[in-house]
């Protein structure tokens, strides 16, 4: 756990690809594999893009209906279906 009077840029600008997608796409493609996230109040960030990337990948992350307007987006149907496939086998086994 980062203290909370660090800065956390280094921990997710290594995470998370932000200077090359949106939080949408990057979302729409990776969804499945987040069990949770939370990008607490008590960070401090250097960079503000990257603070929005992240608060937006949190908005993304906690939103049902966000999630599938993102998967509808950037998404093929053959894409859709294999990340459906996964879920219901997910849901399957009690997730």
């Amino acid at each position: 756990m980062t203290d909370a009077n660090n800065y956390v840029d280094e921990l997710y600008d290594d995470m998370f690809p932000w200077r090359d997608t949106t939080p949408e796409e990057y979302m729409a493609h990776h969804w499945l594999e987040f069990g949770a996230f939370s990008v607490t109040k008590n960070n401090k960030f250097r960079n503000g893009k990257l603070k929005e990337w992240l608060y937006r990948f949190e908005e993304i992350f906690h939103g049902t209906a966000l999630i599938e307007q993102c998967r509808r987006l950037y998404l093929t149907d053959t894409q859709r279906a294999k990340q459906q496939k996964v879920l219901d086998k997910l849901r399957g086994n009690g997730f």
